[in-house]
């Protein structure tokens, strides 16, 4: 493909948004988790919506939080069903398409007496779950998202240890098992919905490794590489590609892992994104959404040159004859990160205070004007070059503590 940058005009259908989970960003948690308030979006969604179409976004990725409305099995939350009704209504009055996660890492705290997502029993009290979403709320969903990175989860819950999820296990026969159910768990309650007339898309999010050996000499770095990108991602899709209607993916960066597995660096490698899109497109031969990208720093050069890019990749992809549906930012407003990383990295579009309120960043403004025109300007492109990408960065979600090293 041609290195020459040209204008890219997005399609008139195609949806510009950006994401919040319910762990990281709503506040007021109940799941399995230790309590966190987030930027207490479950007070402030009403505001935080209104900023969103101000700023010529079209759609939000949020999300049902299970433990909310299960808080005991067997236990539904009328007063929280009531709530969930009103955040939709809100949201589908502000005309933002919804996409929807069901599962985002979180679970309510009974599960793992039942014994977690190595349970059958789990799986099974997850469909009763998405059975009441079915009924009660599908009127307000426009892009149903199962379960936030399937592989991802079964890694940080049964392999990753004291640093991943509940119930914090480094075992990987239970990895494999807990995937298996989850992937057979996608599958039933894909038809759940349907069963139920959901009229919306149906699909999931899956995290794109773009792990590389960090020495073509190494055997283990390459079977560690080849390993992500086959049990955490294609072996997810394959089985369970023919239950949805659209492959979603999560992108980041370009990551190189050493001899026993550990990514030892990363790049910034948008033009990858393209790749990827085109050879999930081409294997599957469904539509292909871009349900996460973004870059964890406070320096709005460097971050917005990564959107921009990221974008015209994206951009690229379409031309190509890719049927891509959306880009969407992670995150929309500042929140918590996994594994340990607490407050630190700075992926929002939109800046929260210890008094919540909001600001949007100068990357907000710039995504907003691109969003409201559905162009990328050459002379934009050239511009957000003239900002250089870190050759290499140790930690992708501590990136402005290495920034402060380097300069």
């Amino acid at each position: 493909m041609s290195n020459e940058l040209y204008k890219a005009v997005f399609p008139s259908d195609f949806l510009f948004g950006a994401c919040i989970s319910d762990y990281q960003h709503f506040g007021k948690t109940v799941c399995d988790l230790p309590p966190n308030n987030g930027s207490m979006h479950i007070e402030r969604y009403k505001e935080d919506f209104e900023l969103a179409k101000s700023l010529n976004l079209n759609s939000i990725r949020t999300s049902v939080e299970w433990s909310r409305i299960e808080p005991r099995m067997g236990e539904v939350d009328k007063g929280v069903l009531d709530f969930y009704k009103e955040y939709f209504s809100t949201l589908k009055t502000k005309g933002l398409k919804s996409f929807v996660t069901l599962h985002h890492f979180s679970n309510p705290k009974w599960i793992h007496e039942l014994g977690g997502w190595l349970s059958q029993d789990v799986s099974k009290r997850f469909l009763t779950y998405v059975e009441f979403v079915a009924r009660e709320l599908c009127e307000f969903i426009d892009f149903a998202l199962l379960f936030n990175e399937p592989g991802v989860y079964a890694f940080l819950a049964y392999y990753k240890g004291e640093k991943g999820l509940p119930p914090y296990e480094k075992n990987f026969s239970k990895l494999v098992k807990a995937l298996e159910n989850i992937k057979s768990t996608l599958i039933q309650a894909s038809d759940v919905l349907r069963s139920y007339g959901f009229k919306g898309k149906i699909g999931f999010p899956s995290f794109v490794p773009n792990t590389h050996p960090v020495s073509s000499f190494s055997l283990r770095a390459r079977v560690y590489a080849r390993q992500a990108w086959s049990n955490l991602f294609y072996d997810v899709l394959d089985e369970t590609s023919p239950s949805v209607d659209f492959i979603g993916v999560d992108y980041y960066t370009k990551n190189f892992v050493d001899s026993t597995g550990r990514i030892v660096f990363s790049t910034i490698e948008p033009e990858a994104l393209t790749r990827v899109l085109a050879t999930i497109y081409l294997r599957y031969k469904k539509p292909v959404a871009v349900l996460e990208n973004g870059l964890a720093t406070r320096n709005d050069a460097l971050k917005t040159r990564y959107l921009v890019d990221h974008l015209y990749s994206v951009y690229k992809a379409i031309e190509a004859g890719v049927p891509v549906l959306c880009y969407l930012w992670w995150s929309f407003l500042h929140g918590y990160e996994w594994e340990g990383y607490g407050y630190q990295p700075f992926f929002a579009l939109v800046d929260v205070g210890e008094d919540y309120t909001r600001k949007p960043t100068q990357t907000a403004q710039q995504f907003s004007e691109i969003a409201r025109t559905r162009i990328i300007s050459v002379d934009l492109l050239h511009k957000v070059r003239e900002t250089s990408y870190p050759k290499k960065i140790r930690d992708w979600r501590l990136l402005d503590q290495e920034l402060q090293v380097t300069t």
